[in-house]
């Protein structure tokens, strides 16, 4: 489902776009680190499905200036994200910046119409929840609780400390790639400077795609993506704001805990892979894109190929008691 609505995100946002339509699904299936979490029974694929669902229906609403029914449908979405994960309240104040972007801040009472169709849904499905929380732990999370179990599970630092401290950037990074099994296989340096380069490339071109796109001299008028149209902008806009706040929630969090882990922000993997992707192929010539593409896919899939038989393969042939012996019949 997270796959299928990366696509579906691109061809919304730029329709009739082959390169997005190809790489940025491809980029969300090939990145290890989701479908690790994705081969697993839990919470966490479930809200990264949830989520990708709402920011492609924020792009949908930007573009339709939020239709009720979309905004029903919106509020139904974010009432399940909830009950999969606490963190989707990140997720309220993107729907609230995109709200303001498709229906305009001067219209209030739509604004004020909408956003009681996201929040009554929204409210009634997950509230049940939270209330049985706030009676068991005393909170609506029960983190309080886990602070006092967990002691030695203590805050990482400030939060501007975090923010600015290259080692705990350095290691969100090498968990976004590897880090499988409980920070238990860890990827060479070699491998995460081959994943780093390119993508630091990516952001170089979406930076010099945004400056361009602010003075209008993104290119020819053949071509629509380097051409956008205001409602496009402020899509943009919306999928770079659900990255920054999921990123600052994982700062957020680790003021409180020293388990702040990156899988916190996959719930943002489209919007991110979309705009890898753009500043991407801002940097391709038109006549390279469709090879481009083509090695984004190849690329992606070698490095897949290489984690699992240069590193997951051989950790759970040699550890003396593997946790998933019932994969390998031990």
């Amino acid at each position: 489902l997270t796959v299928l609505v990366a696509f579906l995100l691109a061809r919304t946002l730029f329709p009739g776009d082959r390169f997005l339509a190809v790489t940025v699904p491809a980029f969300v299936a090939f990145q290890p680190q989701v479908s690790y979490e994705a081969a697993m029974v839990n919470n966490d694929i479930v809200a990264i499905a949830l989520t990708s669902l709402i920011v492609w229906g924020l792009i949908a609403g930007i573009k339709e200036r939020f239709p009720l029914r979309l905004c029903a449908a919106l509020g139904v979405a974010l009432g399940l994200d909830l009950l999969s994960k606490a963190t989707a309240i990140t997720v309220a104040p993107i729907i609230a910046a995109a709200l303001v972007l498709g229906v305009g801040w001067r219209d209030w009472r739509g604004l004020l119409t909408r956003g009681a169709v996201v929040g009554i849904p929204a409210v009634l499905l997950s509230a049940p929840w939270y209330l049985f929380l706030y009676r068991t732990y005393g909170d609506f999370s029960g983190l309080a609780r886990v602070q006092e179990l967990q002691y030695w599970n203590g805050p990482m630092g400030t939060f501007f400390e975090l923010l600015s401290d290259p080692e705990f950037i350095v290691n969100r990074f090498r968990e976004t790639w590897g880090e499988f099994g409980w920070r238990q296989i860890h990827l060479r340096p070699e491998l995460l400077w081959g994943i780093a380069i390119p993508t630091l490339l990516a952001v170089v071109g979406l930076a010099v795609y945004a400056f361009s796109a602010w003075r209008g001299t993104t290119g020819s008028h053949g071509d629509p993506v380097m051409r956008p149209e205001p409602w496009q902008r402020n899509a943009l806009i919306v999928l770079f704001l659900t990255c920054v706040v999921a990123y600052l929630a994982v700062v957020q969090f680790g003021t409180s805990f020293a388990l702040s882990q990156a899988r916190y922000y996959f719930p943002a993997i489209n919007a991110g892979a979309l705009l890898l992707m753009v500043g991407l192929r801002t940097l391709l010539p038109r006549a390279a894109r469709p090879a481009g593409q083509g090695i984004v896919f190849g690329t992606l899939v070698l490095l897949n190929i290489v984690i699992m038989t240069g590193y997951v393969l051989p950790f759970t042939s040699t550890v003396d008691e593997p946790s998933v012996t019932w994969t390998w019949g031990g």
